[in-house]
This record gives C-alpha cells, structure tokens and sequence, in this order.
C-alpha cells in the first residue's frame, strides 16, 4: 500500500513542544541548502524525539551557540547520545512570522535561565 502523504524527515515546530527533551543521534553533517535565492551551509544533525521517530534537525545559529557553551566543546561527535531541550519561540522570519525551534541545555530556558535541575 502506498500512502498520499508522506511525512516529512525534518523536524518542524509541528514535532515538538517547548520543553521536550530530545537526543542527538549521529554527528551529523554540514550541507548547502537555498534559502530565498541565498545559498548557505547549514548544520543538520539527527536527532530522536519524545515519540521515538528519528527526525532531521537544521540547528539555528542560536542552538548551536548554546549547545556548544553547554557541552563544552562544538564537536558534534560529542553530543551523540546527549539530550537536549526544546524551545519553540514564534519570531520573525524574513517577512513572515513563524515558529522557531531552538535547542537549549536540559536544564536551561532560551535566555540561560536554571528551570531544573
């Protein structure tokens, strides 16, 4: 049986929730992407949701600095393995507004604040 629609492999504001906890499961790799006409690298790294699908994430600028501070190091070969916190924040993207997913520390909000320990 063939099915209509096919999910995507990337994850979306869709996949997730602020707070969720998700683990990153390969290194993953630099690719070019086209963003409105602009090419740029992007990092894109796997990662397992609360459900347990395994999804594609392109980490935002924001993501990466706050995990590389966290695990010390921005080998991403370091952090298979290691959790990570959702954050969706609503923001302004080019002329639209959309939903944002950003990765933080487990026990971290967006702006650095401890929530948990």
């Amino acid at each position: 049986m063939v099915k209509a629609i096919i999910e995507s492999q990337f994850v979306s504001a869709k996949d997730v929730k602020t707070d969720d906890l998700v683990t990153f499961k390969g290194e993953g790799e630099i690719r070019e992407v086209e963003f409105s006409g602009e090419k740029r690298n992007v990092l894109q790294m796997p990662i397992e949701l609360p459900d347990g699908k395994i999804k594609t994430l392109t980490l935002n600028n924001t993501s990466k600095r706050n995990l590389t501070a966290f695990y010390g190091t921005d080998e991403t070969a370091e952090w298979v393995g290691k959790a990570a916190r959702v954050e969706i924040r609503n923001e302004r993207v080019r002329k639209d507004f959309k939903d944002v997913v950003y990765l933080t520390a487990p026990n971290k909000d967006l702006a650095g604040n401890v929530i948990n320990e």
